[in-house]
Parts: C-alpha cells; sequence; structure tokens
C-alpha cells in the first residue's frame, strides 16, 4: 500500500485565490428546486436540449423519464508555427439520443421512444499562462432535431477554464475552474438560457498497469457544477423544475501514449456517476473537462 499527500503552498503567488475559489465554488447550495411546475396546456416537452448535447456519451434519468446519448467527439486542430503557444481547433460533435418515458410506458407504447440529432460545431483556443495554468475559451452554435417528432432547437455556450497541475507528492493531481454561458431555443418550449460554474479535482495515481502496449495509470476525479442561472430541466411527468447543484465522481485509466480510434485521439477513459436531485446519470468521459 502507499500513502496519497497533497499539499497546496498558499504562500505562493495566486495560491490563495486558487484555494478560495475551490472553497467558494464547494460552498453549499440548492440541488434542485422544489417547485416543479406542471406543463403548460398543450405543452408537451421531451428535451433538455442544452444538457443532452453537453452531457456526452452516457445515459441520465429524472423522474420517469430516461435520455440515453452517444456524442462523438469530431475535432481538427489547426496547423501553427513551432514557436506558438496557442492552440486552435475547430469542433463538430455530433450526438445521438434516445428518450423514453418509463418501462411502463414503452411496452405500452413504444412511439414515447424518442430519437434525437444534435450537431452543435464551434471553435476552441487554448493557450498558456504562466508555468502553471492552461486557459481554454470555446463558443458553438448548433441545432438539434427530433427523427419522430416536430420540436427543433437552436443550442448555443460560450465559456472559459482554467487548468493547472498542483504540487503533490508522489501523485499527479489538477485543478480545474470554468465558467459557461449557454442555452437552447425550441420550437416548443421557446428560449432557455443558463449560466454555471464548475470545479474539479483530478488525481492520476502510481502503480501503471501495462496494456494495449501503454502504461495505464488508475485515476479518479470529482467535480461540482452551479447552475447559478438555473436551467429549466424535465422532470417527467410532474413538469419542470430548475437544477442548481450537480456533483460528478468518477475513475479513470490514464494512458502514457494517446489512443486512435476511428481518427479519435483520447489518452484517458472514464466512467463517472452524476447526481443533482431527482436527476442522476451515468457518463462516459475521454478527457478531464477543463
Amino acid at each position: 500500500m502507499f500513502a496519497l499527500s497533497a499539499r497546496l503552498n498558499l504562500r505562493r503567488p495566486g495560491a490563495r485565490s486558487i484555494a478560495l475559489a475551490f472553497l467558494l465554488l464547494l460552498a453549499p447550495g440548492q440541488a434542485v428546486s422544489d417547485e416543479v411546475l406542471p406543463y403548460a396546456e398543450g405543452e408537451t416537452p421531451r428535451f433538455d436540449w442544452y444538457y443532452a448535447a453537453a452531457f456526452g456519451t452516457g445515459r441520465y434519468s429524472a423522474g420517469e423519464r430516461t435520455v440515453t446519448a452517444l456524442r462523438v467527439p469530431l475535432a481538427w486542430e489547426l496547423k501553427r508555427e513551432e514557436e506558438a503557444k496557442a492552440r486552435v481547433r475547430l469542433l463538430a460533435p455530433v450526438t445521438l439520443g434516445a428518450v423514453d418515458f418509463g418501462l411502463e410506458g414503452v411496452i405500452d407504447d413504444p412511439l414515447d421512444s424518442v430519437s434525437m440529432l444534435m450537431f452543435t460545431p464551434g471553435v476552441e483556443l487554448q493557450w498558456p499562462v504562466g508555468d502553471q495554468w492552461r486557459v481554454r475559451s470555446f463558443a458553438y452554435l448548433g441545432g438539434g432535431v427530433e427523427f419522430e417528432g416536430d420540436d427543433r432547437a437552436w443550442i448555443y455556450a460560450a465559456g472559459v477554464s482554467a487548468r493547472r497541475d498542483l504540487p503533490c507528492q508522489r501523485i499527479q493531481c489538477r485543478l480545474g475552474l470554468a465558467l459557461t454561458w449557454a442555452g437552447f431555443n425550441s420550437s416548443q418550449r421557446s428560449r432557455d438560457d443558463m449560466s454555471n460554474v464548475s470545479a474539479g479535482l483530478d488525481v492520476i495515481l502510481p502503480g501503471a498497469t501495462e496494456g494495449f502496449h501503454r502504461l495505464l495509470h488508475p485515476g479518479f476525479f470529482l467535480i461540482y457544477r452551479n447552475y447559478f442561472s438555473g436551467v429549466e430541466f424535465i422532470f417527467d411527468p410532474r413538469g419542470v423544475g430548475q437544477l442548481g447543484d450537480e456533483w460528478e465522481v468518477g475513475m479513470s485509466m490514464n494512458a502514457n501514449r494517446p489512443f486512435s480510434v476511428f481518427g479519435l485521439r483520447f489518452d484517458r477513459l472514464g466512467v463517472s456517476y452524476r447526481r443533482s436531485g431527482e436527476l442522476r446519470g451515468v457518463h462516459l468521459t475521454g478527457q478531464f473537462p477543463f
């Protein structure tokens, strides 16, 4: 067995602000609004368009409704000069999803299982700040459509995140902070904007194993999100409520060099559990999202 320890020197420039920001983001908040409003007359919303697009690959449930999503994160990095420190990537993620309203409903009426397609192209810029921080900004604008319905939506987002290595002993650990503004404009639910802040801690452990001609290091991560400008979320059949706090905890396997599958490159594979009140989900990930 080995002992894990991490030490942050608060006398270092900027370290106090980092610790303060992390503690503020972990301050107690509201998981889900206690008030869930019934649907308006004639309104039968099926999708939380932005959340489904940003969730990634996995499955989440809210009330009697379950969403299963498969996200293909297509991206291309633009060529740059050798001395250039900034990186620019063109993003073109595609998400396929299916929605059902409970097992009994699917058995009684298979048409209640609805499929959707989302495409949210955008651009991402990464650059270093000092020796420790890596900053990333992004923006995208795309859309979503039902295969078997009449709902359509514009989906958009913009944000900035920062990541830095922490001075840990015997392990690798990183801190991530992010601010995001996003939303959607649906033909069925009109416009819904939201903002959130998030903080995450990523830890990679020693003791690598060999596999797939690579060294694989186990790890774990913890992410907290606060939708301080709440996003309206569908809790079928009760109605629409607002998300507040969301926690995500997961495990990862990290390779010393990237894998390449159908042109997609990644050096990490993780699985996590996400929860925000009645909202619960299992998520597959290929990166620390900061």
